[in-house]
C-alpha cells in the first residue's frame, strides 16, 4: 500500500511536468498568436509581412463558441477557423487519438480536442452542437478527435464556417519565426506599433510648439480615458465570471459558493490603473525619443 500510494504520488508529478513539453513541442509548433480587431486584421500582416524574422503566418478566424454534447453538458470553448487552402501542420500538430494519424479539418465535419471529448461525453461520428457570441446555433458532426494537453479547442473550415455561420472574416493570426531570432527583441519590435503609425501625428504637434510634459498628456490621457472605461465595465463582468465558476467546479463534497468582498474591487481597479501608469511611463520614454524632422520628411 505504501508503494502504491508513492507511485502515485510520483506519476502525478511526472504527469504535470511532462505537460508543457507535450503541448509545446509536439503539437504546438507556432511561437506566437495575436488576435485583432477585425478591422485592424490587414493592418497587423502589412507589419509582418515587413518583419525579416517572421517566416511564415496564418491567417485565421478565432472566437468562442459554447459546446453542446449529446448529454446536454456545455463548455465554452475556442473555435479556430482555417482557410481551405491553408495547412495548420506547420504550426499546430493534429494527430488521431486513436490511430495518430495526422489530422485536418474537412468539409463536412469538425475536429475537437481530447478533453472537451471527454467533458461533453461525445467521441469521433458523434454529433455536437456549436453556439456563436450572436446565439446563432447549428450542429456538426465531430469527425476527429485530436490530441491535446492544455485547454480546448475546435477546428472547422472557412468553407464549412460560411456554409452555417455565415461570412468568414479573419481577425488572427499564428506565426513562427525564422531560426536564430531572438524572440525578445521581435516582440520589442512588434510592441513599437502603436506609437509608430502615429509619429507623424506626434512630431506635428511638436513642431507647433508642444512641450514634451504636453506630448505625454496627449497620449497618455487616451489611455487612463480607456483604462476608466475598462474598471467601470470590468467589474460586474468579473463578478459576472467569478460566479459562472460554480457549475463548472463541480466537486462531489464541495459546492464552490462565490464571494467577492469589497475590498477586492477595489484592488483590482487600483492594480489596473496602475499598470496603466506604467505603461504610461514607457511610453513616454519613447515620445520623448521622436526627432520631429526626421519624422516628417516625405517618403519618397
Amino acid at each position: 500500500g505504501c508503494t502504491s500510494l508513492l507511485v502515485c504520488g510520483f506519476a502525478i508529478k511526472d504527469s504535470v511536468g511532462a505537460l508543457m513539453p507535450r503541448q509545446y513541442e509536439y503539437i504546438v509548433h507556432y511561437d506566437w498568436m495575436a488576435v485583432t480587431e477585425t478591422d485592424d486584421h490587414d493592418e497587423l500582416c502589412g507589419i509582418l509581412d515587413q518583419m525579416p524574422e517572421i517566416r511564415s503566418y496564418l491567417e485565421l478566424d478565432v472566437e468562442s463558441v459554447t459546446v453542446r454534447g449529446p448529454d446536454g453538458s456545455t463548455e465554452i470553448i475556442q473555435l479556430y477557423v482555417v482557410p481551405d487552402s491553408s495547412s495548420l501542420e506547420e504550426y499546430v500538430l493534429l494527430r488521431d487519438t486513436g490511430s495518430g494519424a495526422l489530422l485536418r479539418p474537412g468539409p463536412d465535419g469538425i475536429i475537437v480536442t481530447r478533453n472537451a471529448s471527454v467533458i461533453l461525453s461525445f467521441a469521433a461520428g458523434d454529433t455536437v452542437s456549436l453556439q456563436d457570441l450572436h446565439f446563432r446555433q447549428h450542429d456538426f458532426k465531430v469527425s476527429a478527435v485530436t490530441e491535446n494537453y492544455l485547454g480546448n479547442a475546435v477546428y472547422m473550415t472557412r468553407d464549412l464556417y460560411e456554409r452555417t455561420f455565415g461570412k468568414f472574416e479573419a481577425n488572427a493570426v499564428l506565426a513562427v519565426y525564422r531560426d536564430g531570432t531572438d524572440p525578445d527583441e521581435a516582440a520589442r519590435r512588434l510592441e513599437q506599433t502603436n506609437i509608430s503609425e502615429r509619429e507623424r501625428e506626434l512630431a506635428t504637434i511638436k513642431v507647433l510648439g508642444f512641450y514634451d510634459r504636453e506630448v505625454h498628456l496627449y497620449v497618455n490621457k487616451e489611455t487612463l480615458i480607456l483604462t476608466g472605461f475598462g474598471i467601470l465595465l470590468g467589474m460586474p463582468t468579473g463578478a459576472l465570471y467569478a460566479h459562472a465558476l460554480t457549475p463548472i467546479l463541480k466537486m462531489p463534497s464541495l459546492y464552490f459558493a462565490v464571494s467577492i468582498r469589497p475590498f477586492s474591487f477595489v484592488l483590482s481597479a487600483a492594480l489596473a490603473l496602475l499598470f496603466a501608469l506604467m505603461v504610461n511611463r514607457m511610453t513616454d520614454r519613447t515620445l520623448n525619443e521622436i526627432d520631429p524632422a526626421e519624422a516628417l520628411k516625405s517618403i519618397e
